[in-house]
């Protein structure tokens, strides 16, 4: 059918009691993108998926899962900006922390 949708799994951190709310979310991410974005189908959903089930600011990480992220985030196509635009890193030369710190 055309409106059907099936999971045939979820992420780990997603118990059942938020699993409802994750998916209502996604697809709600997905009817935005539609309207505000011109972009294909799967492209606009992996946006929806990435967005809500990305790692939330201020969640602390093991070392080796911030490492993970890292190698992950290089190994993509377009590594330096989020599905938003918004940049994910910044680089800073030493002068600027210099200048920061009054060193």
């Amino acid at each position: 059918k055309q409106n059907t949708i099936i999971i045939n799994g979820a992420p780990n951190s997603a118990s059942n009691s938020n699993l409802k709310e994750l998916i209502e979310n996604i697809l709600e991410n997905y009817k935005l993108n539609k309207n505000d974005l011109n972009i294909d189908k799967k492209i606009n959903l992996a946006f929806s998926m990435a967005k809500n089930l990305s790692t939330k600011k201020g969640v602390k990480l093991h070392i080796e899962e911030m490492k993970n992220i890292i190698d992950r985030l290089f190994a993509c196509e377009a590594p330096y900006s989020s599905p938003e635009g918004t940049p994910t890193l910044i680089k800073i030369s030493v002068e600027d922390i210099e200048k920061k710190f009054n060193i």
